[in-house]
């Protein structure tokens, strides 16, 4: 997949910020400060022109994907591959690693809260903390081998080092339950490829890697790291 190139659309003299972070599209006015009315259809024409939604569960079968300029926002439902070996994803900026890879966990976590609310009416503290621990079943790639998200802007807060225990307290079970390192739920993993990204701790680039038996390459060039001393530290 590869982002297409398209004439610049008029829809009710509006113009679109094409910028690859972004989450939605904005629209704006360049030409009259008077508001065009715009019909449902032409909305509707506009979201598909400039961000058609790239639904991975019409292609189940998949094994090789490759993403290229497209932003994250637009594809939906990655985990729905069960036999995806390779996947790669370049210039397109990756905010959040779990909810590309891992939409379904939203769920999970929803299921997590209705059940602490619950537990929180009818029972005691040791109770609430016994939900949040309950083990949930998280997807995982079990066939993939080779990833690479390269020039994809991932920083400290997208999400690599996953979500801690959380401790009983009055309102920390409410943010979901323990959420493990991305990286350590592609267990089958032989390459990975992270380079040209905003990466500056070793801890982050690193998490969940020691538990993949295969992995034999790893590349981290272009980062912002400064020192691997913590790799020799086991």
């Amino acid at each position: 997949l590869s982002k297409f190139s398209s004439d610049q659309a008029s829809v009710g003299g509006d113009d679109l910020d094409d910028a690859s972070c972004a989450t939605t599209p904005t629209l704006v006015s360049t030409r009259s400060d008077k508001e065009v009315p715009i019909t449902a259809f032409q909305r509707y024409y506009h979201k598909i022109q400039h961000k058609p939604e790239v639904n991975m569960a019409l292609f189940p079968h998949a094994t090789k994907v490759i993403i290229d300029g497209i932003p994250p926002g637009w594809v939906s439902n990655l985990d729905q591959l069960k036999h995806l070996e390779m996947f790669q994803m370049e210039k397109g900026c990756i905010l959040d690693i779990n909810e590309l890879f891992f939409p379904s966990d939203k769920m999970i976590t929803s299921l997590h809260k209705s059940n602490c609310v619950e537990t929180t009416e009818i029972s005691s503290a040791e109770n609430v903390k016994f939900q949040s621990e309950e083990r949930l079943p998280y997807f995982q790639f079990d066939s993939l081998s080779k990833l690479r998200l390269s020039n994809c802007a991932i920083g400290e807060t997208a999400g690599l080092r996953g979500r801690p225990k959380n401790k009983p307290s009055s309102d920390s079970f409410f943010k979901g339950p323990t959420r493990l390192p991305p990286m350590s739920r592609f267990p089958n993993l032989v390459s990975l490829n992270l380079s040209h990204n905003e990466l500056f701790k070793t801890k982050s680039a690193l998490e969940g890697l020691s538990s993949l038996p295969f992995l034999s390459s790893i590349n981290l060039s272009h980062n912002r790291l400064t020192n691997m001393d913590i790799v020799f530290l086991h």
